[in-house]
């Protein structure tokens, strides 16, 4: 098979956005894994699908910059990169939606109503978390921001069925994640991020973690700085 070629306005995979963090690395090569990673978690440098396509069939990527002679970025199967960092990529996604949901304990089809509304209405939900409180059960999930208006439409219906329901839809925050196939295999990384976040007076509201990566929910307005502290600390 050969290589499939994508040339556009970037030079390759960088560690992060560099217009976030002006220092970030360029990798050489990356796995088809990690970049299906970053791609879903709002790294902008590929669509996720043709990382899938390609993975699929086990053709290599080159991702370059149009009309340069700089060096891309090879993308090539998991069992072909000889050497694995802990954490590869940050990437920080600021077109999301956080939705807080609490509901009374007694409630037994209420979720079972949701999220069959939710995929009626096509609406894809990440980051899901459910607790239970004084005030009933709570449901929190992130979507993304331009959903937001078929959210109050689809929570406006469920009210005249469940009227204790208390729903929160906040866009001021954005999703931080850190991801590394050698995650898999090295200790300490979740902790490194917390203590990062942590020591810079930077909140976070709800984590979520996946093999190769961990995502927080930050205030917006922290996003990108911590960006940048979480690149500093990884080396990337």
């Amino acid at each position: 098979d050969c290589p499939c070629e994508i040339y556009t306005d970037v030079s390759g995979v960088f560690s992060t956005d560099p217009r976030i963090f002006n220092a970030a690395k360029r990798w050489e090569m990356i796995s088809f894994e990690e970049m299906m990673e970053m791609s879903a978690l709002g790294a902008g440098a590929l669509e996720t699908r043709s990382v899938e396509l390609a993975n699929n069939h086990n053709i290599p990527i080159y991702l370059g910059k149009t009309l340069s002679d700089e060096k891309g970025t090879l993308i090539v199967p998991n069992d072909q990169m000889l050497e694995r960092k802990a954490v590869t990529g940050v990437a920080l996604d600021k077109e999301m939606a956080h939705v807080t949901i609490t509901y009374p304990l007694d409630s037994k089809t209420f979720l079972t109503d949701l999220f069959y509304k939710l995929e009626g209405a096509e609406i894809n939900i990440d980051m899901i978390s459910q607790i239970q409180n004084q005030e009933g059960l709570q449901l929190s999930f992130t979507v993304k921001e331009s959903e937001e208006k078929d959210l109050n439409y689809l929570f406006d219906v469920l009210r005249e069925s469940y009227t204790n329901l208390y729903v929160k839809i906040e866009t001021t925050y954005c999703k931080l994640s850190v991801i590394g196939a050698g995650m898999r295999d090295m200790t300490g990384v979740a902790s490194k991020i917390f203590k990062t976040l942590l020591t810079s007076d930077i909140p976070f509201y709800q984590v979520t973690t996946s093999e190769i990566s961990v995502s927080y929910v930050v205030d917006e307005n922290y996003g990108e700085k911590a960006a940048r502290l979480l690149c500093e600390a990884f080396d990337l």
